[in-house]
């Protein structure tokens, strides 16, 4: 099982992206795929904005994209991480993906090189 961060939802979403490719064969790669609610909102700001809405939406249901509620697990685990290991480059919203990822035994997957290591945590970084 994997969860995915914004970016990876992003480029999926979008054919022209740079990791388009990597991202998609990493969550058709898996057969589990979470990401958290507001991580689905963010990725679907441009396909609002382009009006594109309803074509995203169907392609993460099509990917079998489950969407995860922040729960207070997630919300406490996520304080705890920024508290530990915050910076500009590690903030809330990228916190709660890693606490998502850490809450339900999951591998978390993104693009961005400037999150910090975790102990104990499968961070996959795509295009590394």
């Amino acid at each position: 099982m994997i969860c995915v961060d914004a970016n990876i939802l992003v480029a999926a979403l979008d054919s022209q992206d740079l990791f388009h490719e990597a991202a998609s064969e990493a969550i058709v790669g898996h057969r589990k795929v979470i990401a958290l609610n507001v991580t689905c909102a963010e990725a679907l700001v441009h396909p609002y904005r382009v009006g594109r809405s309803d074509e995203a939406r169907l392609i993460l249901e099509e990917y079998g994209v489950e969407t995860v509620a922040v729960t207070n697990a997630i919300a406490y685990k996520a304080a705890d991480l920024r508290a530990t290991h915050g910076n500009r480059n590690f903030p809330m919203l990228d916190a709660l993906v890693v606490a998502t990822g850490i809450e339900s035994g999951a591998s978390v997957v993104t693009t961005d090189s400037k999150w910090p290591s975790f102990p104990n945590v499968d961070i996959q970084l795509l295009g590394k």
